[in-house]
């Protein structure tokens, strides 16, 4: 199949390094080669250059390789034909304008909803695009083309106004979905699509086609001071790029297969879609508007986007668009309700103000007094969370595998501490000791991101966490904002939360991804907040009792069956009893949560429920409001803010 290239930088930048490399699978050290193209974003412009050459023995790539231009954003592409002649109108990137913006699109894999020689009236169309009504049409004869087409006819259908960038991410994460659902095994769809000077979407739903062991998926890596040194892997080339960078450079580089021997590279989940900016990947809608508020985003002269419409502001109370702020805010409800007056000891909230002087009753709205004296915000990424509940706590750590978002949110300087690890590894010096696996086997690891050597490693002026005492004080807050949607088994994170928090006026937040049933099935916007404080336990807006969630390490084949058996239905045999199976033995545990074709958990609600009563936290606030409208296998999926709180007697309150 073909591979992919696209470079997205933080200043202009030449990507003749990376380029020679990728050239060289054209024909020379892989079979690459039926035809080559790049797409190098200027300006508004964009200058392309294309050729059914392979791109080791072409000219213009030649030219090309020594040609000193520099981009924000780039892609490029090298094929190996399997649908469509050799022929030039078939060579990738494709290009349109819409909106008054340049659009690009390079595609590695099959799609068999759209491949075949599909009439115009047979194409298959997304979203709301009505069939007499597409703007949009493929040249050449490629499903990549058709898939291009459909998505812009799609997004020309959704918006008459400029869309935001978090308002495009999600909906062309509805769009990546619509078009692998019903052909989940037999698709491999890897893309890279750029929308103007400085934003580059990558989205990877990888595989091998049958009959083939090579794997076509999407990895990356990010280049930022210190800069070392670099080797290429097809060619004898090396760079050391502290010679020849600045402090301020950054750019992240997307490849089908890694580039270099030395780098770090990071492969994308299967499902998983990514926005570049500035040379960062960004998975979060909120991540995505502080992207926008910065003066990047769509940059278009003919098509304004409006101060801010009625859907717009639905989706920026929406869960999944302002969780920070919003879990901040039940917080903030569930410890004012009772009237707080927990001394904050003599530490002060850092930037984002507060007190220190002994007398930290809770005033006005409750967030100008500090009431956590220790917090630690798991999966921070670029420092959203910290900046939302900085000001309640007098000490807060922030932890993720990201060093990129680390960057960020040292930048915003809403942290005391920035450590690079996963939850066991921050955790683990209040918890002590090993910790041990869930029950559920083939659900996603207990950590933020798959990748041991971070542990090791530490942001600067940052705390590993191995070196703290296991004595050490314990936590007054614990916030997990868009994390639990990357763990499958939740189990040994509540059970590891428990014992980090301190008894009695521990409080653990966290947004994850309800698997909701229709008895369960809320409103947007109808209690928002449900403080149940007064109440015997149950999370639900109806009252009901409760019975009884930036960066992925290259996976390992194991993993990728998992993920794949994850995502696809069970086969249900009649014939064998509920609760045995052929032999007469107890079945595996189904597990209580799905991972979605957007490579994120989605949670039972009563399971979250029941481990919140087995680990003897008390449920004290929930809100839900939709995803953009997203099912998975015909069960809603509502994104979900929890607040708990861990009772000095480890069970349910007594009032």
């Amino acid at each position: 199949m073909c591979q992919l290239l696209g470079m997205n930088c933080a200043t202009p930048t030449d990507f003749n390094f990376s380029f020679r490399g990728f050239a060289r699978r054209g024909g020379e050290t892989d079979k690459h080669e039926h035809g080559w193209g790049i797409a190098v974003f200027e300006g508004r412009g964009l200058r392309t250059f294309l050729d059914p050459l392979p791109a080791a023995k072409s000219p213009v790539a030649s030219f090309v390789e020594g040609y000193p231009m520099k981009t924000l954003n780039m892609m490029a592409h090298i094929r190996y034909a399997t649908q469509g002649a050799v022929e030039l109108e078939n060579v990738h990137p494709f290009q349109r304008e819409m909106w008054g913006i340049q659009w690009c699109f390079c595609h590695n894999g099959e799609v068999p909803k759209f491949a075949g020689a599909l009439g115009p009236d047979e194409m298959p169309v997304l979203g709301r695009t009505r069939r007499g009504e597409r703007t949009f049409h493929p040249v050449g004869d490629t499903d990549s083309e058709a898939v291009f087409c459909a998505v812009l006819n799609a997004l020309r259908a959704e918006f008459d106004t400029l869309p935001s960038l978090p308002v495009l991410f999600e909906t062309l994460r509805r769009f990546c979905c619509e078009i692998v659902s019903g052909y989940e095994t037999s698709t491999i769809f890897n893309f890279l699509l750029g929308c103007g000077r400085y934003t580059l979407f990558a989205y990877s739903w990888p595989g091998s086609r049958p009959g083939s062991t090579v794997w076509n998926g999407l990895h990356y890596t990010v280049r930022s001071p210190p800069f070392s040194r670099a080797t290429l892997s097809d060619v004898d080339y090396a760079v050391n790029f502290a010679d020849v960078t600045t402090p301020s450079d950054r750019v992240a580089v997307i490849a089908t297969k890694p580039l270099t021997v030395d780098e770090r590279w990071t492969e994308f989940r299967k499902g998983q879609l990514l926005m570049f900016d500035g040379g960062v990947p960004y998975s979060e809608l909120y991540d995505c508007d502080e992207v926008e508020k910065s003066g990047r985003g769509l940059c278009s002269r003919v098509l304004r986007r409006e101060e801010t419409s009625a859907a717009e502001e639905r989706r920026m109370s929406s869960v999944s668009y302002n969780a920070p702020g919003l879990l901040r805010d039940m917080v903030d409800t569930v410890v004012v309700g009772e009237g707080d007056t927990r001394d904050a000891g003599d530490g002060e909230a850092g930037d984002g103000g507060g007190g220190g002087d002994g007398d930290n009753t809770w005033k006005g709205d409750g967030k100008d007094r500090v009431w956590a004296r220790r917090g630690i915000d798991l999966g921070c990424g670029c420092g959203l969370s910290g900046a939302a509940f900085r000001s309640s706590v007098s000490h807060l750590t922030g932890v993720d595998l990201s060093r990129e978002m680390l960057d960020k949110a040292r930048e915003r300087g809403c942290h005391d501490d920035l450590v690079v690890g996963d939850i066991e590894t921050a955790l683990r010096r209040c918890c002590g000791g090993a910790m041990t696996g869930g029950k559920y086997a083939n659900g996603g690891s207990a950590k933020i991101a798959q990748d041991p050597e971070s542990k090791e490693e530490k942001s600067e002026g940052a705390v590993a966490p191995d070196q703290k005492d296991a004595t050490h004080p314990k936590f007054d807050l614990v916030v997990a904002c868009d994390v639990f949607v990357y763990i499958g088994d939740l189990r040994q994170v509540f059970l590891s939360v428990r014992d980090a928090l301190e008894p009695g006026r521990g409080v653990f937040a966290f947004s994850a991804e309800f698997l909701e049933d229709d008895e369960n099935e809320n409103v947007d916007g109808e209690d928002e907040c449900n403080n149940i404080a007064e109440g015997e336990g149950g999370i639900g807006p109806s009252g009901e009792s409760a019975s009884s969630p930036q960066e992925t390490k290259c996976c390992a084949e194991d993993e990728r069956d998992e993920e794949k058996r994850a995502c696809e239905p069970d086969d249900d045999d009649d014939d064998v009893d509920e609760d045995q199976d052929e032999d007469g033995a107890s079945p595996p545990l189904r597990p209580p949560f799905a991972l979605q074709a957007c490579a994120r958990y989605a949670h039972e609600r009563s399971y979250v429920e029941s481990l919140a009563e087995e680990c003897g936290f008390e449920l004290r606030a929930v809100r839900t409001s939709s995803v953009g409208g997203r099912t998975h296998m015909g069960r809603e999926v509502r994104g979900a803010l929890v607040v708990m709180s861990l009772p000095s007697h480890g069970g349910k309150r007594r009032r």
